[in-house]
């Protein structure tokens, strides 16, 4: 009863909040900011131990460099969210993914995801866990 109450309840807000881009919108460089946010529900995610409120609400950042040709770093603007973003360059035809890490630094942030316009999905990955909005983004890597 409880957990159809939240689904229910997580179905409403996912209404509210969808966010579909634009069909002219065009990728740009820099830093670009997912279209739409990874909202949804996150608990015992996989390598995070947290106190943290398991509701996600997190807008999923690329950012490219000029210096860094043919790589993106990805951040986070909100919660932690415990996401996976899966990437193609539809300019080569690439694939890859990139896993949030559980606050450890990682090595070599810059992804390759090489030059060209690349469209990404976001979601939460976990033990338990339930994506209302899947995340979007389009930017340009030089």
């Amino acid at each position: 009863m409880i957990g159809r109450f939240i689904g229910i309840a997580f179905a409403a807000l996912a209404v509210m909040f969808v966010v579909t881009p634009s069909a002219g919108a065009q990728p740009s460089a820099g830093s670009t900011n997912f279209s739409s946010p990874v909202l949804g529900l996150n608990i015992q995610s996989d390598g995070y131990a947290g106190s943290e409120n398991p509701l996600v609400y997190s807008t999923i950042v690329a950012h490219t460099d000029a210096s860094q040709p043919g790589k993106t770093i990805f951040l986070h603007n909100g919660s932690h969210c415990g996401c996976t973003v899966n990437w193609r360059n539809l300019d080569t035809g690439a694939t890859g993914s990139w896993s949030m890490p559980a606050g450890v630094a990682e090595w070599d942030p810059w992804k390759p995801t090489g030059v060209g316009r690349i469209e990404a999905t976001a979601r939460i990955d976990g033990n338990f866990s339930l994506t209302i909005i899947t995340g979007r983004g389009s930017w340009v890597v030089p």
